[in-house]
């Protein structure tokens, strides 16, 4: 995991989880989409579905079964501590906040209310991020 922090913060389109995508993924952050503009089915779903077209298996998982990632980076959401009634989305690791990518550096009000992890089936995937030109 390489922190990548968000280039926009507010509550409309906000790049957090964009931000931690590219953390995740360990690239730059305009190789990745902002998943919260012109999302019509929501963030979670525009993440789902570009990472099947990837190739790159989006797992959303419960608080209860975080425990079984132990000692790899996941994706979290909770409640933002910068805009009332806001998710907000930060890197957890070993059930503690390993990244935030928001200016404040606050993390999330409270525990986080579920996970996603990011499996990547082929590495050649995350050059085909940097270069769409090569095929897998």
């Amino acid at each position: 995991m390489i922190p990548v922090n968000q280039t926009i913060s507010n509550s409309n389109n906000g790049d957090c989880v964009r931000a931690c995508v590219a953390s995740l993924l360990e690239c730059n952050i305009d190789f990745i989409p902002n998943f919260m503009e012109n999302s019509n089915e929501g963030y979670a779903q525009a993440v789902k579905k570009w990472g099947d077209e990837l190739g790159i298996i989006v797992l959303d998982i419960s608080t209860e079964d975080v425990g079984i990632f132990h000692g790899i980076h996941v994706m979290a959401f909770g409640k933002s501590p910068n805009f009332e009634n806001c998710e907000h989305a930060v890197i957890y690791c070993n059930g503690e906040l390993s990244h935030d990518p928001s200016p404040s550096k606050k993390g999330l009000v409270g525990k986080p209310r579920g996970y996603t992890v990011f499996m990547i089936k082929d590495y050649s995937i995350i050059k085909r991020l940097i270069d769409p030109g090569i095929e897998a």
